[in-house]
């Protein structure tokens, strides 16, 4: 997806750990980044939460009542952290990239939610 983004700071009511993006289709997100879940064991991973919000911060719900959201995981051996060939800071920011802009990402379930509204009438 050619999607942009850019962080904002307009949004005060964000829960602890978000972080408030605009997209370029006009649309704003928080997105968190917290420890991956069920890794294995010789594995690191991160986890990039995004929720659709409005201006007010609070969440864009869907056709089902629940928000739009998205989740991506991001892993690499843990060994590669000793050896330096990864680091936490660039593993979270992929996890961002791709929670943001990848084909499962929220750019993704906006655009989905929106296709719906479009053939039912409802309502974002």
């Amino acid at each position: 997806m050619d999607i942009a983004y850019s962080k904002i700071d307009t949004i005060t009511n964000l829960s602890k750990g978000q972080t408030a993006y605009k997209l370029s289709t006009g649309d704003i997100i928080a997105v968190s980044v917290h420890p991956g879940r069920d890794a294995a064991p010789d594995m690191f991973s991160v986890r990039a939460r995004a929720v659709a919000i409005h201006a007010d911060g609070t969440p864009v719900l869907d056709h089902t009542g629940k928000p739009i959201s998205a989740e991506i995981h991001q892993s690499c051996p843990k060994t590669a952290l000793v050896e330096g060939k990864a680091d936490h800071k660039t593993m979270a920011q992929a996890a961002i990239e791709q929670v943001i802009t990848g084909g499962d990402g929220i750019a993704a379930e906006i655009a989905a939610a929106r296709a719906y509204q479009d053939v039912t009438g409802d309502v974002l």
